[in-house]
């Protein structure tokens, strides 16, 4: 996990029953966030995750469903994670 969050010393304190709990403002503990990304490799699409290229196929939305599909594996075992699609939103990583 890491920590992350404004750099503004502000504390912000809730009532909580019958005792004050302080909350740097803006922090917060989060996962660090696994990223699944669909790319093109040798002439057809893949998923890259952790440096292994898995799900290889010629149609790209079936690698998608594939990223999709570990995606929830990883979610479903507490790992917070999200898809990303080279070339779509905005996403153009190295080629």
């Amino acid at each position: 996990m890491r920590l992350i969050g404004h750099s503004s010393k502000k504390i912000l304190k809730k009532a909580v029953g019958d005792r004050q709990v302080c909350y740097q403002s803006i922090m917060r503990m989060i996962q660090d966030r696994t990223v699944l990304t669909v790319v093109r490799h040798d002439g057809a699409w893949a998923v890259e995750h952790d440096g292994q290229m898995f799900g290889r196929s010629l149609d790209k939305e079936v690698a998608k469903a594939a990223a999709n599909k570990r995606a929830r594996q990883l979610q479903d075992e507490g790992q917070a994670c999200r898809v990303a699609v080279n070339g779509e939103l905005g996403f153009h990583g190295a080629s």
